[in-house]
């Protein structure tokens, strides 16, 4: 009897040394398995703030991008305003000179043509000036200056900073260094238009006064002065007086 208890005892003591050992056996694989996985979880979370490290430099990078197309369109409304007034201040030019011009070719008299050739001088010279200088107002080199400018002003922002801006404009080039040759050349202008009208208005009365005088030396005043030609002349006199009287008025 006490054989087979301790046979029964030997069969059991084996039994649970091996069961021990398959249960150790499986606690060290779940053991590696949970190593394996927090290994992957740390791999895994490494890669996560990898990739919050790269999604914040795409935001900066596409904050700072935004900044820079901020300021190439502010640039580039710069660059339009600068246009537009060349554009304009020629368009004045052009007009005020083919004007004098113009009225120079009409009447050739030494004082009028004097002043409106004077006036056409001064347009043209202001004309190339304004053209030539148009185009350093929106070369690379300012551009570049200005985009800097935007750039400090992003990088040192701090409340109540004004955004920066273009400093030397073709408004200010204008009112420095043209406006009085402007004013000039308009002046010279105005007191050539008047001359212009009281030479055509003392033309009439000339003419006038030359067809009375032949009339009253020819017996025939039919053939030699034509009732037509004093009407005329004396029609573009009052008509050279009225715009000359309507010229002053509307200066005044």
């Amino acid at each position: 009897m006490e054989g087979v208890l301790n046979t029964a005892q030997t069969i059991l003591t084996g039994y649970d040394v091996t069961l021990q050992r398959q249960i150790r056996s499986e606690e060290r694989a779940w053991r590696a398995e949970d190593l394996a996985y927090r290994q992957h979880e740390r791999e895994v979370a490494s890669q996560e703030l990898q990739f919050m490290l790269e999604e914040r430099t795409f935001l900066a990078a596409q904050i700072q991008q935004a900044h820079v197309d901020n300021a190439r369109a502010l640039w580039q409304r710069f660059v339009n305003r600068n246009r537009t007034e060349v554009q304009e201040k020629a368009e004045q030019l052009k007009a005020l000179s083919a004007l004098a011009a113009l009225l120079a070719g009409f009447a050739l008299v030494r004082y009028e043509v004097g002043v409106e050739v004077a006036a056409v001088v001064l347009c043209s010279l202001m004309l190339a000036s304004i053209m030539r200088v148009g185009k350093m107002y929106v070369s690379e080199q300012e551009e570049a200056e200005f985009m800097h400018q935007c750039h400090v002003f992003v990088s040192q922002y701090r409340p109540g900073h004004r955004p920066p801006a273009p400093v030397r404009t073709f408004a200010a080039y204008w009112a420095h260094r043209c406006e009085g040759e402007w004013s000039t050349a308009f002046r010279l202008f105005t007191i050539g238009v008047p001359c212009f009208f009281v030479n055509l208005a003392l033309a009439g009365v000339f003419l006038e006064h030359c067809w009375r005088s032949r009339r009253s030396l020819v017996k025939c005043p039919a053939a030699n002065c034509p009732t037509s030609c004093i009407q005329l002349a004396t029609v573009v006199t009052c008509v050279v007086v009225g715009s000359l009287l309507r010229w002053h008025g509307g200066l005044g």
